[in-house]
């Protein structure tokens, strides 16, 4: 409730009460309305207090206490890794490339060697192990993005692979997500969920979901990543090397990628008043690739929820959703994740 509702709430009250109406100028009138603001106030926190006191609405640090009392943590950023191979002009003897030299892509972006590359005598090449200087998924690079070394070393540098592996830390929807399935699946230490939870606290992997496989005692877990790639194999051994330490000692743990299920959307939408189409057709496009890039192993897609997305976005007056035309179903074993997204203007 507002200022308004209060004072207006007293000031009915008041009336009924005594058969006056407070004039503004006087006391208690005056009085009403401090005491309105102060109400205001008092109102707004108790609606933060319920809103961060169930897992289901709460934000930032109020979710990370819901996740830590279950055990769950947000995931922090990562850094996109690679390799960078120096070049020289000819074979000029030994060089040392040292670790720490930084290269700049053409973006200003800076990828720092992770140790030393050495020349040998007659070497023209060098390749070093490196990473992005800030962790994030905006960090990634495309082959060749790498073109020189800030230090003045005499050397050149590309990539001649992309960087790869750069996350932004975990969402407060992603997190979310862990937190209401381990409220909903119980973790019992021998169920499914038991595995799916595990799997999916790993860094790397976007979400799990777990099926009891075809021999006594097997279950597979199959594992989505961060985008529309697999999981890094780094990754999937890690996993799987956690598994196998926690699981009872009848089971066999086998974990594989989730197939990526790539998913085209169309949508035609007619613009609020005052926007521009192409401002709101990019918008729109973004909001429905982050909607499907943040479904979960085995999640579907719904129309429904491309609708909320639509409504929530506030820039349209009217849509149709042209593709896909039903809901997407994956299996277990599926991951549901953005093909080719494309947002018009109806009628244009």
């Amino acid at each position: 409730m507002t200022e308004a509702d209060f004072y207006q709430a007293m000031e009915a009250k008041y009336r009924e009460l005594t058969g006056v109406t407070p004039d503004a100028a006087s006391d208690t009138a005056i009085r009403f309305h401090t005491l309105a603001a102060e109400l205001e106030r008092f109102s707004e926190r108790l609606e933060e207090a319920e809103k961060q006191s169930s897992p289901r609405t709460a934000v930032g640090e109020a979710l990370e206490l819901h996740a830590e009392s279950r055990g769950i943590f947000r995931k922090p950023a990562s850094y996109a890794t690679g390799t960078i191979v120096f070049s020289r002009a000819g074979a000029k003897g030994a060089a040392i490339i040292p670790e720490g030299t930084v290269c700049a892509a053409a973006d200003g972006t800076d990828y720092v060697t992770a140790g030393p590359a050495e020349f040998g005598e007659e070497d023209i090449q060098v390749s070093a192990a490196a990473r992005a200087v800030r962790a994030g998924a905006a960090e990634n690079a495309a082959a060749g993005a790498i073109v020189r070394v800030r230090q003045v070393l005499g050397f050149s540098a590309e990539n001649p692979e992309p960087f790869t592996g750069g996350c932004d830390a975990e969402s407060d929807e992603a997190l979310r997500r862990r937190v209401l399935d381990a409220c909903s699946a119980p973790n019992t230490g021998i169920n499914l969920a038991f595995y799916r939870q595990a799997a999916q606290s790993a860094d790397g992997v976007q979400s799990a979901s777990c099926v009891a496989g075809a021999g006594p005692g097997e279950v597979i877990v199959y594992l989505a990543g961060n985008g529309n790639g697999p999981v890094p194999e780094t990754v999937k051994t890690a996993v799987q090397e956690k598994l196998n330490r926690m699981r009872e000692p009848f089971a066999k743990i086998v974990v594989q990628d989730a197939a990526i299920l790539s998913t085209d959307s169309s949508l035609a939408v007619e613009k609020t008043q005052g926007s521009k189409a192409a401002d709101v057709c990019e918008a729109l496009q973004a909001a429905v690739q982050k909607k499907l890039s943040g479904l979960a192993a085995g999640e579907k897609l719904t129309l429904a929820a491309l609708t909320r997305v639509i409504v929530q976005s506030g820039l349209a007056e009217n849509w149709k959703i042209l593709s896909p035309a039903q809901d997407v179903i994956p299996d277990a074993s599926q991951v549901v994740r953005a093909g080719t997204v494309t947002v018009t203007e109806w009628g244009a």
